[in-house]
């Protein structure tokens, strides 16, 4: 069973209550926020599930070019360094399709725990 597998199971449950009161009673908003709000909690954790999310992992923010100084644009490079210092031996990090990897200022960047 994942991290968030029995959640999630708890959660669909109690969506699932929800809709049928929402079905056979009149309006009710208290209700529908819930709803919504169990629907976006959900997603969020299917998405954790997805990418191997785990609570003991560390979010970090990329900097802004502000915060940086580095002039009014630009986007960060991911890179192989190859434990070495010697920049011309590094690689650029590519996807599947052989685009590379880029970031922008305000990305996230999720650091696995051990």
């Amino acid at each position: 069973m994942s991290q968030f597998e029995f959640t999630i199971g708890y959660l669909e449950k109690r969506l699932n209550l929800l809709v049928q009161k929402l079905k056979t009673e009149d309006f009710n908003q208290q209700v529908l926020d819930e709803k919504l709000d169990i629907e976006l909690a959900i997603k969020s954790l299917k998405f954790n599930v997805e990418y191997g999310i785990s609570v003991s992992d560390t979010v970090k923010v990329l900097p802004s070019h502000t915060e940086q100084n580095y002039g009014e644009w630009f986007e960060y490079r991911i890179m192989n360094d190859h434990e070495t210092d010697d920049v011309n031996k590094w690689t650029k990090v590519k996807d599947s399709k052989g685009l590379c990897i880029t970031a922008s200022p305000g990305d996230l960047l999720v650091i696995k725990s051990v």
